[in-house]
């Protein structure tokens, strides 16, 4: 008997429960807080919901992210399969080192360096619902005195500029936003984006602002916008040990135009960290 058309009908069912379940408890919750009783057990679900959590504990290492939805959920359950060339990265840096986390996103990395290598963190990211889950992360783990939020986008100028960021991203713990100019990890436009109006500043420009500790380690995630970041950090960079860049390989001329201001500035770039070949996270060394 073949079972695979008997999981794809239960795999339906539990979808069609699950939807018209989630629907009548949204109209309950709705109904319910006309009133200012029911405004208050929305309160209470609410603030059930804000204090799920997931811990983990990673070599030698508790850790524990905020999870209210799926998403959050994800990027901490993924937390040492996802990106574990990036937590190698880290596990390298002398004790006590400073780490510049462009596109922190909720801060897993910021947090598991401030933790796990003692590291004063500046965690940049622009993202008004990251932030929140960012905070709270910050809380949870103890590393208020170590990690730094800055609620920043940067690139390559200082100015007032709009934020284009994606629908699916449009969430707690989402991605794929830019600064400045509608534009994708792929390089390619957004979707229909959703927009604000926000402040962006170069890396030269908010160290120099705000008398920032010199880090010798940067991180930079930004979905696409790593050039402009780049070259608004050229007096910056010239001081860094080590960089860790996102650069997506269907962007068209990304790859060549890091390569080349990197390179330019002193940089080698390397291809393995451990076991694992380096692709689209590249990890470029002062020579």
């Amino acid at each position: 008997m073949n079972e695979y058309p008997i999981k794809r009908f239960l795999t339906l069912l539990l979808r069609i429960y699950i939807g018209i379940t989630s629907k009548i408890i949204v109209f309950i919750i709705l109904f319910f807080s006309r009133t200012f009783r029911g405004q208050l057990i929305q309160d209470i679900v609410l603030k059930h919901i804000w204090s799920k959590s997931t811990s983990l504990l990673h070599k030698g290492v508790n850790l524990n992210f905020v999870t209210p939805t799926a998403l959050t959920k994800y990027r901490a359950v993924t937390f040492a399969s996802k990106e574990p060339e990036t937590l190698l990265w880290i596990e390298e840096f002398p004790e006590g080192s400073v780490l510049m986390d462009v596109g922190a996103n909720v801060g897993i990395f910021s947090i598991y360096a401030a933790l796990a290598r003692n590291c004063k963190v500046y965690a940049i990211e622009p993202s008004l619902l990251n932030l929140d889950i960012l905070l709270r992360n910050i809380v949870n783990n103890r590393v208020s005195k170590l990690v730094t939020v800055i609620p920043l986008a940067l690139s390559d100028a200082a100015a007032v500029q709009t934020m284009f960021m994606s629908q699916q991203g449009f969430t707690w713990g989402g991605a794929h936003n830019s600064m400045g100019k509608n534009i994708g990890q792929d390089g390619q436009p957004l979707n229909a984006p959703i927009e604000s109006s926000q402040l962006s500043i170069t890396i030269d420009s908010l160290i120099s602002l705000f008398q920032l500790d010199e880090a010798k380690y940067v991180k930079i995630d930004v979905d696409g916008l790593e050039l402009l970041v780049l070259k608004g950090a050229k007096n910056a960079l010239r001081k860094v040990n080590s960089i860790l860049i996102e650069v997506d390989t269907l962007h068209p001329g990304q790859d060549r135009a890091v390569t080349s201001v990197l390179s330019g500035l002193g940089f080698n770039r390397r291809f393995k960290i451990g076991n694992i070949n380096l692709t689209e996270n590249q990890i470029w060394d002062r020579k």
